[in-house]
């Protein structure tokens, strides 16, 4: 059974130890999914998720890298329909350095113009083969035809015209009306107490 909280700010703590493995998880998990995205702009979501682990007011996105690989872990960042998922995996020992990295990554991603436009050309580059793909093209067709205009019927990744139209405008925005606490929540798994995984919490998220 997990231990929960809620912080004074509305986040929500869950708490699952398991001392099998030396090791803890620390997953956020975001009301922010391309169920989110702004009218007529489809991939801000995932694009907001996928530009926060790629520098911050604090690090760059090698230095992110750099210290997530130090300490042989792991941190990513991915959306979806109807959430935003940012994890971090890490010996406990170093369990303070993850939730460093994970509060600078959620709160502070600078969003700089380089990255920005870097993400842009990988995206639209998938989306030329991915519209060579009969596959793809039925499922999103299937989609559009269910759901309509509702984010369910938009592809997660947006579409070329929302690709080349997004700007840092967008995603910063996004960031700012969903990456809140008080529609948020964590969950600590592994080797970890409840008393150290909920004051963890407190001190780099409360």
């Amino acid at each position: 059974k997990a231990a929960t909280r809620t912080l004074a700010n509305g986040l929500r703590v869950f708490v699952v130890p398991d001392q099998e493995q030396p090791a803890v998880t620390v997953q956020l998990v975001l009301d922010a999914g391309a169920v989110r995205d702004p009218a007529g702009r489809p991939g801000v979501a995932e694009m907001t998720a996928s530009l926060i682990t790629q520098g911050t007011q604090r690090r760059t996105a090698q230095q992110i890298a750099e210290a997530i690989d130090f300490v042989g872990g792991s941190l990513s960042a991915t959306a979806d329909k109807d959430g935003t998922s940012v994890s971090v995996t890490v010996v406990k020992k170093d369990l303070d350095l993850a939730l460093d990295l994970l509060a600078d990554v959620v709160r502070n991603a600078a969003f700089q113009p380089e990255e920005l436009e870097r993400y842009r050309e990988r995206l639209l580059s998938g989306l030329r083969v991915q519209y060579a793909d009969p596959a793809y093209l039925a499922t999103t067709l299937c989609q559009r035809r269910v759901y309509g205009q509702h984010p369910y019927g938009l592809p997660d990744e947006g579409t070329p015209d929302s690709a080349r139209a997004l700007k840092r405008d967008d995603v910063v925005a996004f960031r700012d009306a969903y990456y809140v606490p008080n529609r948020a929540l964590m969950a600590f798994a592994g080797d970890i107490t409840p008393a150290r995984a909920l004051a963890a919490a407190e001190r780099h998220f409360g």
